[in-house]
């Protein structure tokens, strides 16, 4: 049996949280070892992070309280990739906007899904996680991606629009529905429905876009591509995509990646198979992949590649790479080119140098 992608986010919408969470730094790495979290996501803004991890994260710091609380934290469409970011801001009505962002959404959750629900004299904008959400920390993800398309409709309607109703499936605690209370005070909010969504007036989505909405900047530097577009994926892509953004902690344990990913260690591998795969394999390949990457599309030194993929020793990864790739790190970095072809089944296998 195929196994759908593995729920993942761009860890852009994890960072706000992050950076508003109370308590010391040994107190946040503790949390975020607690729900097998890489440490390194908080500068990662486009790594790809299993879905269910985070959301149980988020969870935790809810239950903490205060005004950190992932219920109370502001978003904007910074949040987004630079392709939907510039998607968006670029649509000249609401309603192109929101075919941007729909098109670009499984870019920023792969099981995020937006789109127009238009009825006579009003229209709803359903922003909808397509997983089961008991867990609260999905309740915050789907309230997350409502917010961000109030902040759309506000840049054709005007600066603080909050929409007149919004429904959300799932039934909140007291403190939680206090708290969205008071973020949106003249939103009717409608609970157990079979989407989550809010309402605009029919009339706006055919609104032009403020002329001083410009577009944003084009960006200075190229992030690392960690593969979150919005391509269709299966278990394996989704799989290497997360295991790229554990690389930096170490060797990925598979008993960890199995976890986080929400299955066992067997069908974990049985997936891989059917696929002609295994789980070393494709570890190499996600490390082969970045280390192209740095070395190609980066200054970064040698020594900071090999570090960035794990590697306590930067001569285990030279080694590994040579082996591998049939050249040197150096030498690809000069012509951007291997000397052997890259497959499936390379001829030898990157060293776990970290493990």
């Amino acid at each position: 049996m195929i196994i759908s992608a593995i729920p993942r986010l761009r860890a852009a919408h994890l960072v706000p949280y992050l950076e508003r969470t109370q308590g010391s730094p040994l107190e946040l790495e503790a949390a975020l070892s607690k729900f097998r979290l890489p440490l390194m996501f908080s500068v990662e803004r486009e790594a790809c992070l299993p879905l269910l991890p985070a959301s149980g994260f988020l969870s935790f710091l809810q239950d903490r309280g205060g005004s950190g609380a992932p219920i109370n934290c502001p978003v904007d469409d910074s949040l987004l990739s630079a392709e939907s970011r510039r998607a968006v801001r670029s649509a000249s009505t609401l309603r192109a906007a929101i075919t941007a962002f729909a098109d670009e959404a499984a870019g920023e959750c792969n099981v995020l899904r937006v789109w127009t629900a238009e009825e006579t004299g009003k229209a709803r904008l359903i922003g909808d996680l397509q997983v089961p959400i008991e867990e609260a920390g999905l309740h915050i993800l789907q309230i997350h991606f409502l917010k961000l398309l109030c902040v759309i409709v506000g840049r054709f309607a005007h600066c603080g629009w909050t929409p007149a109703t919004m429904g959300l499936q799932h039934f909140p605690s007291q403190r939680f529905t206090t708290s969205l209370n008071a973020q949106f005070p003249n939103t009717r909010v409608l609970f157990g429905q079979s989407q989550c969504w809010i309402s605009v007036p029919d009339g706006l989505l055919g609104s032009k876009r403020p002329a001083n909405a410009g577009c944003p900047p084009a960006e200075m530097t190229k992030p690392l591509d960690y593969g979150c577009s919005a391509s269709p994926e299966g278990f394996v892509t989704s799989l290497k995509r997360i295991l790229r953004t554990y690389l930096a902690d170490g060797y990925p344990n598979i008993e960890v990646i199995a976890d986080v990913c929400r299955v066992s260690v067997r069908t974990l591998q049985r997936q891989l198979a059917e696929a002609s795969t295994t789980y070393s394999k494709l570890v190499e390949n996600a490390r082969l992949e970045v280390a192209q990457e740095l070395l190609r599309g980066s200054p970064a030194k040698i020594i900071d590649v090999a570090y960035a993929l794990g590697y306590d020793d930067p001569s285990h990864f030279s080694r590994a790479f040579r082996r591998l790739a049939g050249t040197t790190p150096r030498a690809y970095r000069k012509t951007g080119s291997l000397s052997t072809a890259y497959g499936p089944s390379p001829p030898h296998h990157m060293s776990h140098g970290s493990q």
